[in-house]
Order: structure tokens, then C-alpha cells, then sequence
């Protein structure tokens, strides 16, 4: 088995965090298109890599054991 090296590793869990990020947008956006509208705006902005590199970063924490999750 073959190792990954950290550059890869970073890569992926910024792909990660891009798909999660695109993931929450498209739900967003259905949700947006099936409600009736009332004149409100629609304007769901897409996510970009700096959005990608925040949730990355907070996948990255959840690793390495930095932030304890409040999950209960």
C-alpha cells in the first residue's frame, strides 16, 4: 500500500471540504426553487476556495483532535 504524501493528503481534504461546501449550496438552491417564492432573492452565493480552505481547515481540527465535538 502506498503512502500518501502530506501535499496529497492536504488535496484531498480540501476536496473534501469543497464537496461538502457545494453539497450544502445545491440543497440550498433546490430549496430555494421549490418554495413558493415571495419576491425574495435567490442570490446563494457558490462556495469559493477560500470557503473551501475555512472548512478544510475545520475538517483538519476535527483530525488532529483540536476541537472536541458537541455532538450529544
Amino acid at each position: 500500500m502506498a503512502h500518501s504524501t502530506p501535499y496529497e493528503l492536504r488535496f484531498q481534504m480540501y476536496g473534501s471540504a469543497l464537496e461538502r461546501l457545494k453539497e450544502q449550496y445545491f440543497a440550498k438552491l433546490e430549496e430555494t426553487l421549490s418554495s413558493p417564492t415571495d419576491g425574495g432573492s435567490m442570490d446563494i452565493p457558490f462556495p469559493t476556495a477560500n470557503d473551501a480552505i475555512a472548512e478544510a481547515s475545520i475538517i483538519m481540527d476535527f483530525v488532529n483532535g483540536d476541537k472536541l465535538c458537541a455532538c450529544n
